[in-house]
């Protein structure tokens, strides 16, 4: 079984999250959910995404649902401000708790979205604008239909 490209449905979420105003306004720039490490110069606060597995489900209830692991790792000067972001998430991005319909795209509609077990890392250091930044990790469980 082939798998399939689940770039489009990414973008559909990360699209849809930027497009709700408060979120947007807790973020140092309107496009601050990044799906990789940045390569240019970013402030803080920022999200970025890390993707796992894409893990296809194979059984036969399941062809064409998909369950990818993301990890979001949020930056900020102040730890408690990267803790503010992961909880706002959570109450208003939680799929489909308080998103019934899901995010829809073209070809995937995202069911479900849980965050969870969002962790303190650390300081860190963005290397292209030497800010000192503090990291919270959380831990998102995905589930991708193909339309």
């Amino acid at each position: 079984m082939a798998v399939d490209d689940l770039t489009e449905a990414f973008d559909g979420l990360r699209t849809a999250i930027l497009a709700d105003a408060t979120f947007a306004a807790m973020l140092a720039d309107s496009d601050g959910i990044y799906l990789s490490s940045p390569d240019f110069k970013v402030s803080s606060p920022l999200v970025e995404w890390m993707w796992g597995a894409w893990n296809p489900q194979v059984d036969s209830t399941g062809i064409g649902i998909y369950r990818p692991n993301l990890t979001m790792n949020i930056f900020a000067v102040n730890p408690q401000l990267c803790f503010g972001i992961a909880a706002y998430l959570e109450a208003h991005w939680s799929i489909p708790l308080t998103k019934p319909f899901g995010v829809m795209t073209t070809n995937f509609r995202i069911t479900e979205l849980s965050i969870k077990n969002p962790v303190y890392v650390g300081p860190r250091q963005l290397i292209q604008s030497n800010e000192r930044v503090h990291q919270v990790a959380v831990d998102c469980g995905l589930r991708i239909n193909k339309r």
